[in-house]
């Protein structure tokens, strides 16, 4: 369960991610939207990891104790090469500047993006169904859209100096309020009331129009042979006991 805000800002978030990065090529392909359906269960699933994990992480830990001191001691090389040598090219800087520990994302745009492809697929088992995980077209698909296309702008908007200065800015300003005891608990609005996560993004539908071809769930029911196929889905995900419900 999240706030209302949060889910809001990704029902929003994914809502662009689909309009840009799946809806353009996929209308001229097929009106079908089954394949926009399983891409908003993928995101409802992933993010709902995410978070779920985030939870056990200590921010303030992170930020103070490993993100902070590897700022400064960047800023610190900075400054020390900036004073000792002189560099025309930025990327014979920035080599020179880190030396053995320049990152290997650091050194091209390809080699970032096959680090996020590598990465993408590593987290594979916990970031995606195990049905998704099994199936290599899926796979594919996700580390396509997950690397080339969302993680890799987003990185893009997050580096940049306004970006990073506002999200510290933000971060110590609640530090601080927290500190001297003057941020009160909110009362229960609508904005903070939880929720569960991108429940209504994954009911609304798409721009996409649903085959007129396909099967409702009343005919698979009384179809002998399609209600077999079903079963074993079902049973796959260890949930043949819906059927009884019905």
């Amino acid at each position: 369960m999240i706030s209302q805000r949060l889910d809001d800002a990704l029902d929003k978030f994914c809502g662009l991610c689909l309009r840009d990065h799946i809806y353009p090529w996929l209308s001229t392909i097929t009106h079908d939207d089954s394949l926009v359906l399983e891409a908003k269960l993928i995101f409802r699933f992933l993010l709902g990891t995410v978070i779920r994990r985030l939870h056990n992480v200590d921010l303030n830990a992170f930020i103070t104790e490993r993100l902070l001191p590897l700022i400064f001691q960047t800023c610190d090389r900075y400054i020390h090469i900036r004073e000792t040598h002189s560099f025309n090219d930025s990327t014979e800087f920035v080599r020179k500047m880190y030396k053995v520990d320049l990152h290997i994302v650091m050194h091209n745009r390809q080699s970032e993006l096959n680090y996020l492809k590598r990465l993408v697929i590593s987290l594979m088992p916990i970031i995606a169904p195990k049905l998704i995980y099994n199936c290599k077209a899926a796979r594919h698909f996700l580390c396509e859209l997950l690397a080339c296309q969302i993680l890799i702008d987003g990185i893009d908007a997050v580096c940049q100096p306004n970006t990073l200065n506002r999200l510290f800015y933000l971060y110590f300003t609640n530090a601080i309020q927290r500190r001297q005891g003057n941020s009160k608990p909110k009362p229960p609005t609508e904005s903070n009331a939880a929720v569960e996560i991108l429940s209504h993004f994954c009911a609304t539908n798409g721009s996409l129009h649903k085959n007129k071809l396909a099967i409702d769930f009343t005919d698979v029911m009384y179809e002998k042979e399609l209600m077999s196929k079903f079963s074993i889905v079902l049973d796959r995900h260890g949930s043949l006991g819906l059927l009884s419900i019905y």
